[in-house]
């Protein structure tokens, strides 16, 4: 009887254990402390080298650090040993679906359905990349295919069903897809010098394919010069986590902003955290032209969003200035938020007596305020020091609508 209570007080520890440990990694991933994490699997498979839920949390670790490859090693030795575990067949969809390999990840959750028809989070998974591969392709198989699985999940589980619309892509409506914004900014300048002044008008609205289009009018008034300058651009939808950004600006009276200028950047996020974005701009003044590179990368982190962008404006046969910015914010209300960014590096301008290079620092605090879903507050307080020319602190306010 005491062997036997032994024995039953021995496997409740070790259960516990396991309760235990995972619990640990689980709260550190969703920390995203990933590395921490692994050395937490690390540590419990150096004393059970072949635990299987050790080794599940070291594959599903190495997909989310993005390294798939090594990931998907492990999934295939794990499948190998245990080919109708249905925790592992849903991980190892997860893992192709991260990788971008929506085909392979379809297939595992087909094995993992068979083997476990009511598992209601493998068929809300499936549905989740039935209907991506649906908005990202449109194309009508793919449409149908999500809409065939939805009518299969009412019938085996409703409540997840319930969760997800019918039609992967839903019927296009206007409602909340166009954005007006008025704005209106001053900046006081050290010295005797007047006061700048601007105030500015804009438009975005998203198409039934996803595209982001936007224009603006700003009315610019600096050193008793005013100028007009408009605004066009597009965000271009290329696939899942991916975006063309095309941009123009024209002013017909140049006085102070460019005659013309073009844009082009690629935005990309490689991991569900971390973005980035190659640009190049071409501007044109009356008398000299420029082309300045910039990358952003940026990452986020539960309500904080983090950014450093480099900038590298080089002046048509003269000299180049390089720039960093660093920008972070924190999101609240689901939406709303408040940042700072510093930004430091050089402004080169081309004069007729020659070539101006002057040092720039700038702070600013900035933040967005959503009153209801519909309306919202923009805001700016920042300060800029122009080399030894001037200081220049100043402010902007708008109002945003969504309809």
């Amino acid at each position: 009887m005491k062997q036997c209570l032994a024995v039953l007080l021995l496997c409740g520890w070790s259960a516990l254990a396991q309760a235990a440990w995972q619990a640990q990694v689980r709260d550190t991933v969703a920390d995203h402390d990933l590395h921490r994490a692994r050395a937490q699997v690390e540590a419990v498979l150096r004393a059970r080298p072949d635990d299987p839920a050790a080794r599940l949390w070291q594959a599903r670790i190495d997909a989310l650090l993005n390294d798939h490859a090594l990931s998907r090693a492990r999934f295939d030795a794990l499948l190998a040993d245990y080919p109708e575990d249905v925790d592992i067949r849903f991980a190892s969809a997860q893992q192709y679906a991260w990788q971008g390999n929506t085909d392979a990840a379809l297939d595992e959750l087909a094995v993992a359905r068979s083997l476990a028809p009511d598992y209601a989070s493998v068929w809300a998974f499936e549905l989740q990349v039935l209907q991506a591969r649906a908005r990202d392709t449109r194309d009508p198989a793919h449409v149908s295919a999500y809409a065939r699985r939805h009518r299969e999940a009412r019938e085996r589980v409703p409540e997840v069903a319930e969760a997800w619309p019918e039609e992967a892509l839903p019927p296009f409506s206007w409602r909340r897809r166009r954005v007006l914004d008025i704005g209106y900014e001053e900046d006081y300048l050290s010295g005797d010098r007047d006061d700048w002044r601007g105030a500015d008008i804009g438009l975005q609205w998203q198409d039934s394919r996803d595209r982001l289009w936007y224009t603006r009018a700003r009315h610019t008034r600096r050193f008793d010069q005013d100028d007009m300058e408009g605004n066009l651009g597009v965000y271009l939808p290329m696939g899942r986590q991916r975006q063309l950004q095309l941009d123009a600006t024209y002013s017909d009276t140049a006085r102070i902003r460019p005659q013309w200028s073009a844009y082009a950047g690629f935005y990309w996020m490689p991991h569900p955290r971390w973005g980035v974005q190659p640009g190049m701009r071409r501007t044109h003044y009356e008398d000299s032209d420029s082309t300045t590179a910039s990358l952003l990368t940026e990452h986020y982190r539960g309500q904080w969003r983090y950014a450093y962008t480099f900038f590298f404006t080089r002046l048509d046969g003269g000299g180049t200035a390089p720039a960093h910015v660093l920008d972070a914010r924190r999101y609240y209300r689901d939406t709303s938020h408040v940042g700072a960014a510093v930004g430091i590096g050089k402004d080169i301008e081309s004069l007729p007596t020659g070539e101006l290079v002057t040092d720039v620092l700038g702070v600013s605090v900035f933040g967005e305020h959503f009153l209801d879903p519909d309306w919202s507050v923009t805001w700016r307080l920042g300060w800029t020091e122009q080399g030894d020319l001037y200081e220049r602190s100043g402010w902007r306010l708008g109002l945003r609508y969504r309809f």
